[in-house]
């Protein structure tokens, strides 16, 4: 499984480096070859772009956002209002890509957490803006942030002009 990491190292343009990593990804997933801890390396971000070199390479940051236990009645009240105008702001100034609410499992109750997604300069100042949320400096909330970057997805707009109508996807 060692020609696995050489296999991800090539250059996705090349039909034959694709091929093989499909193979290699396939026999994973029916159990006929595995993968070992020791036998991965951790790629850095230079080598992701350049592995990825036709992808988007967006960074972003990614704040995960957790209610302090015996605190859940306060998301709702005043400080829950501060924290929507907040986010509100945040979008309104260009640094909010997106964020709600984590459900819980039954996916019909919401259990006090959030993701939120920011643009930010680097890693300080994405803290500076998540412990800025009234949550966060009131204590309600703890979150975390990890660096992401984005380089897959995308989404689809449909307007109807006659019904003024519109759906996002």
């Amino acid at each position: 499984m060692k020609c696995f990491l050489s296999i991800l190292r090539l250059r996705r343009k090349s039909l034959e480096g694709r091929t093989q990593l499909l193979l290699v990804l396939m026999m994973i997933a029916v159990g006929s070859a595995s993968l070992k801890a020791d036998e991965l390396s951790v790629m850095t971000a230079e080598e992701i772009t350049a592995e990825a070199e036709y992808m988007l390479h967006k960074q972003l940051y990614v704040i995960l956002t957790e209610v302090v236990p015996g605190r859940e009645n306060e998301i709702m009240g005043a400080l829950g209002e501060k924290h929507m105008e907040f986010q509100v702001g945040l979008e309104k100034n260009g640094i909010l890509f997106a964020a709600g609410p984590l459900m819980n499992q039954d996916e019909k109750t919401y259990g006090g957490g959030g993701l939120i997604i920011i643009r930010a300069e680097n890693l300080a100042q994405a803290n500076d803006i998540a412990a800025s949320d009234p949550l966060h400096a009131a204590g309600v909330r703890t979150y975390s942030i990890q660096p992401w970057l984005m380089n897959e997805g995308g989404f689809s707009i449909s307007v109807s002009f006659s019904d003024m109508k519109y759906t996002l996807d």
